[in-house]
């Protein structure tokens, strides 16, 4: 039973982070609408504030951060110095002619989550000492798309 519990707290953790960057994801692109749209001043905060508003530390694992400009930036890795702007990401894939909404992956990102996940159920299995085999399990429903279930079978492999 303990098993059981552990699979779901973590499944739900990945995807609950999912859920938040894309809600965050579109809010912003909402807001920057109607800024545009009404042409009018926006108040001024802190990008603390922003941290917090949005709980960045609640979800953005060390992956997600907002930078001085007040954009949401993204590191391939947690102790990386380099992100990426998503919103300059976004203006340039504009500027380029393609027409959101698009779907950027980060690989690096999904192969540190299923090492964090496999390393949390091999720690759940010393710790409560089970003896038989674990074998990781992909929710196709979550996620259907060739790339990413590839990208997990090779990230996943022993």
């Amino acid at each position: 039973m303990k098993k059981r519990k552990i699979t779901f707290k973590i499944l739900k953790s990945y995807q609950k982070i999912s859920i938040h960057l894309l809600t965050t994801f579109f809010f912003i692109k909402w807001a920057t609408k109607i800024f545009k749209e009404n042409n009018s001043v926006m108040p001024k905060w802190t990008i603390e504030e922003a941290r917090e508003h949005y709980n960045i530390n609640g979800w953005g694992a060390g992956y997600f951060d907002i930078n001085s400009k007040g954009n949401i930036v993204v590191r391939s890795n947690r102790k990386s110095q380099h992100d990426i702007d998503l919103k300059e990401l976004v203006d340039d894939i504009q500027a380029k002619g393609y027409s959101l909404p698009v779907l950027i992956r980060f690989s690096d990102i999904l192969k540190a989550s299923i090492a964090n996940l496999a390393s949390s159920f091999s720690k759940a299995i010393r710790e409560y000492e089970y003896n038989g085999q674990y074998h990781g399990v992909y929710p196709i429903k979550v996620n259907q798309q060739r790339q990413v279930v590839e990208e997990i079978v090779k990230f996943g492999q022993p």
